[in-house]
């Protein structure tokens, strides 16, 4: 892995889709640099190209044109097994809507990228995560035994199981209570601060919004850069979008 601080280094960055005779332009030109350690939030309209960016960021979909660089290594143009195996190892999820396995117990869900990656499964490594994200009394239970909040906390453990370098989180507070999206926002500050966990979220949630070190908006295909948050102090220097 490198040592640079830069995690994340996106360049002219458009993305086009061809809808019949016709080319919608969902990314128009993106600049965007991103440091290891970051906790920053995505937010926009609907339409604004979010999902999109987020997308491009998780290497499900590749740009039209520009650079992507993760880690210093050039993805944006890389075969599709490849881009598998980068998104497998250095990249983490987490969904709104969870994505759990219905038929495995918490471990198992947790396991699961470790299992599809083809690495050697430690358990007492993913017992600890789990334990980290405050699941150690429901360890064995299947998603349908566990609240929302339990839900989303193995997911999260999920997402950091393979210690990537990226977290990307679209809309993780949606479907929880005020109570619960607090919980949920003050374990990922503590995992970003204790482990250095660069996380990025799409949310239009304002309760992310205050906890974030960088606030990033997104319209029409561009991103703007945001005021830096006073919430808390950045673990890293924050790199500016142009």
């Amino acid at each position: 892995m490198s040592s640079s601080a830069r995690l994340i280094t996106l360049s002219g960055i458009t993305k086009d889709y061809v809808l019949g005779s016709v080319v919608v332009p969902a990314l128009k030109g993106v600049d965007l640099a991103i440091d290891r350690g970051e906790f920053t939030v995505l937010m926009g309209p609907s339409g604004s190209g979010k999902s999109t960016l987020l997308n491009i960021l998780g290497l499900l979909d590749r740009p039209t044109t520009g650079s992507y660089q993760l880690e210093e290594r050039e993805v944006g143009d890389v075969d599709f097994d490849q881009l598998a195996e980068v998104r497998n190892r250095r990249v983490g999820f987490i969904f709104q809507s969870f994505n759990l396995v219905p038929v495995l117990d918490v471990l198992e869900n947790i396991e699961l990228p470790l299992l599809i990656g083809g690495v050697g499964v430690d358990r007492a490594r993913v017992q600890k995560l789990a334990e980290d994200v405050g699941l150690g009394s429901v360890l064995h239970h299947r998603p349908d035994q566990l609240s929302g909040g339990q839900r989303q906390r193995v997911a999260i453990a999920r997402a950091l199981v393979t210690e990537p370098a990226l977290v990307l989180a679209d809309e993780p507070t949606a479907n929880l209570d005020g109570a619960t999206s607090e919980q949920i926002l003050e374990l990922m500050l503590r995992l970003n601060r204790e482990r250095g966990t660069t996380f990025l979220f799409s949310t239009h949630d304002p309760r992310v919004e205050r906890r974030a070190r960088r606030v990033l908006h997104i319209d029409d295909g561009r991103v703007f850069a945001g005021k830096a948050s006073a919430a808390a102090a950045p673990t890293t220097t924050a790199a500016a979008v142009p």
